[in-house]
């Protein structure tokens, strides 16, 4: 084999047995781009080695989603078959595996009517819904990965040939992915070993509020009681460990949906559904956003505001250092996925269950009265910096440094 076909087997591998944790006999379900066919084709080599009983590709094109703005009828916007829901939901009730293959033209979309784009995204996030609870419950394993899209390479890399710059992406895409070294399971293995006792140390502490304080932001979070913090490394019901971002270098909980206040300001383009949203400015009022400005993609931005009531509060609180791999590349990947592990983050929309004590097995009603988020999205925006502070707050008002000048201030 090249050496470039060995070490993008290495990053199958870790997707599949450290990404996954893939156990012989379950069955995978991989949603992949036709952009990212080698990565999908590696994977599939690698998740038979693990013993899958089978590895389903559901290939998909964007130009399909494009045809259907321009062309289909009101109604065929708003249209989802249900039985693709349905087939994922038995897919992942019978415990079987998820992966997501992440590979997107970020101005795929910017052109398109914003009216029929918002239809067509909300009638999808609604018809998913059932599939998203399954996500926010651990019910089974699921994973994301990254392969390089030609117009992401184009942008990291302008000054190469389109070969040569997707060449480098995978390049980068090994690197931040650890997959360089002579074992890089182990490698994630102890990476996660260290998120965990950060994580450990912060639920100790069960502090009440974090305060965040940088030149571009001002802004308390409240946290619920009982809440947890969590690294990407999730336990599910089907008695699997994912780790379920690859890369990864936050912990994170969730915010008290009532208890935001203050400014912040992102520090990185968000990209959302084929659209940029840059330099964008949220003022929270008691748990919502009262006032949201964009220099870039306003229209989008207020489009996922009004996806409903809960898109306009937060869902997830994660840190992350500003001496990340991902952060210290100096590169924007246009990829929440990549682009989130460079900074501190928050999410606007719903909370992931399993970070409340007890979360999963409630109602909506009991999580919503226990601080929790709900809503059809959760996007992740970065606001993270080499100079932000944040202080841990708690219930009796003292203070305890987190982070100082985008670092930890604790020792694990």
């Amino acid at each position: 084999m090249t050496d470039f076909t060995e070490t993008i087997q290495k990053y199958a591998d870790v997707l599949v047995q450290v990404g996954l944790d893939l156990q012989a006999g379950q069955r995978l379900f991989i949603n992949a781009p036709l952009e990212a066919r080698e990565l999908a084709l590696a994977v599939t080599r690698s998740a038979y080695k693990a013993g899958a009983e089978n590895v389903h590709v559901n290939w998909a094109d964007p130009e399909l989603d494009k045809i259907r703005l321009r062309d289909g009828s009101d109604e065929a916007v708003k249209a989802y078959p249900d039985w693709v829901v349905d087939g994922l939901l038995q897919h992942t009730d019978a415990g079987h595996a998820r992966m997501n293959i992440t590979c997107a033209d970020p101005d795929f979309f910017a052109e398109e009517d914003p009216d029929r784009l918002r239809d067509m995204q909300r009638a999808r996030a609604v018809k998913f819904q059932p599939v998203s609870e399954r996500i926010v419950t651990n019910v089974a394993n699921w994973n994301i990965g990254m392969s390089p899209h030609p117009a992401i390479s184009a942008k990291l890399f302008p000054e190469l040939s389109p070969e040569e710059a997707r060449a480098k992406h995978w390049e980068t895409i090994f690197k931040m992915c650890r997959i360089e070294g002579d074992d890089p399971v182990q490698d994630w293995k102890d990476h996660i070993s260290n998120l965990v006792k950060r994580a450990n140390y912060l639920n100790e502490k069960q502090f009440h509020a974090l305060h965040y304080q940088s030149p571009v932001t001002d802004l308390t979070i409240g946290l619920p009681d009982g809440h947890l913090w969590e690294t990407a490394q999730l336990g599910m019901k089907n008695g699997t460990y994912p780790v379920v971002n690859i890369p990864t270098e936050e912990v994170f909980s969730l915010a008290h949906r009532e208890r935001i206040d203050g400014v912040v300001k992102s520090t990185k383009p968000l990209s959302w559904n084929g659209t940029i949203i840059d330099n964008f400015i949220l003022q929270f009022s008691e748990g919502d956003v009262v006032s949201a400005q964009a220099e870039r993609g306003q229209s989008a931005l207020d489009t996922l505001l009004s996806t409903d009531d809960g898109a306009r509060s937060i869902g997830e609180v994660a840190l992350v250092p500003h001496s990340s791999p991902i952060s210290q590349s100096n590169l924007l990947f246009f990829n929440t996925l990549y682009d989130e592990n460079a900074s501190n983050h928050l999410a606007l929309g719903q909370a992931y269950r399993f970070t409340l004590a007890g979360g999963t097995e409630m109602s909506d009603e009991d999580f919503n009265e226990a601080g929790g988020n709900s809503s059809l999205v959760h996007v992740d925006f970065m606001m993270g910096s080499g100079d932000m502070d944040i202080d841990g707050i708690t219930a009796d008002g003292e203070r305890e440094p987190i982070f100082r000048n985008g670092e930890w201030a604790f020792k694990v």
